[in-house]
């Protein structure tokens, strides 16, 4: 019966066409901000907040949309009318703006790839990855320290940050470090895995890349998303470097807390041991440990 709907629908429905749209996903607090915010300096890209002047993601959409949150979302779920539904939503966005290339930033998106993939056949992705240690410390302090409202339902230890790896299945159950360690460890190489999907439109950059030499690694970032540049736009735009905070999970670094995240380390010392789940990984990726 619902194929016969969705058959009939697909007569109707004829869903927008969104030419490449363009999502930067990878495991929390990895730096998809980071590149979102230097992305969307191209004039083409249009994202979601720009009518607004704040910067926004398009997560609570695809939530809303196919009725799931932080899991795992399959390309069973996508049928003529949620596709039709989300790719309205987004050339209104663009239309709207007066932009030609969509970009979004959706960290929770590593996990639904064979659902975007139905739903954008022809999207370019960009994979950012950074050393574990430091996503586990500054997941560590938001869910410990951070005095933002919004932040208030992880400090009470109430919901677990970030997508939700299914092979973890009672995450409050583990000791907060390893938790989070576990999480990016199931993250990195379930989005590494998602190349076999999307081949050449997968690009896999790291922070560490980023910060250290930003012009060269966004020639890089333009190339793989197909958008148009010149040596004028990338210098006048990009530094040569960002400052790298890996620095700030060593435990010996000198702790001050605050609303805006000056602390070196979060982790304790004792739970240095929940980081070995991460050690085998970070080698393969060349980190030195």
């Amino acid at each position: 019966m619902l194929k016969a709907i969705d058959r009939v629908l697909s007569l109707v429905l004829k869903p927008p066409f969104i030419e490449k749209p363009i999502f930067i996903w990878g495991a929390p607090r990895s730096g998809t901000t980071l590149l979102y915010e230097q992305l969307l300096k191209h004039d083409d890209v249009g994202y979601l907040g720009l009518d607004k002047g704040t910067l926004s993601e398009g997560t609570g959409f695809w939530w809303e949309t196919f009725k799931m949150c932080r899991g795992t979302m399959d390309a069973s779920m996508a049928n003529t009318y949620r596709i039709w539904k989300i790719r309205k939503k987004y050339k209104e966005m663009l239309d709207r703006q007066g932009k030609t290339r969509l970009l979004d930033k959706i960290p929770f998106m590593i996990l639904w790839i064979p659902l975007v993939n139905e739903v954008f056949p022809d999207a370019r992705h960009i994979h950012i990855i950074r050393d574990g240690r430091a996503v586990v410390n500054s997941v560590l302090y938001k869910v410990r320290y951070s005095k933002k409202e919004k932040d208030k339902k992880y400090i009470e230890k109430k919901l677990m940050f970030g997508p939700h790896p299914p092979e973890i299945t009672d995450p409050m159950s583990l000791p907060e470090a390893y938790r989070y360690a576990k999480q990016w460890t199931l993250l990195v190489e379930g989005g590494r895995q998602n190349q076999k999907i999307l081949k050449e439109r997968y690009f896999e950059l790291r922070y560490e890349s980023l910060v250290s030499h930003t012009r060269n690694n966004m020639k890089k970032v333009f190339e793989h998303a197909q958008l148009s540049f010149d040596e004028y736009f990338i210098k006048k735009n990009y530094p040569e470097s960002f400052e790298n905070r890996n620095y700030k999970w060593k435990p010996d670094g000198k702790k001050g807390f605050s609303e805006g995240y000056t602390q070196r380390c979060a982790i304790e010392g004792h739970e240095l041991r929940y980081l070995d789940v991460m050690y085998p990984l970070m080698k393969s990726l060349g980190y030195e440990i």
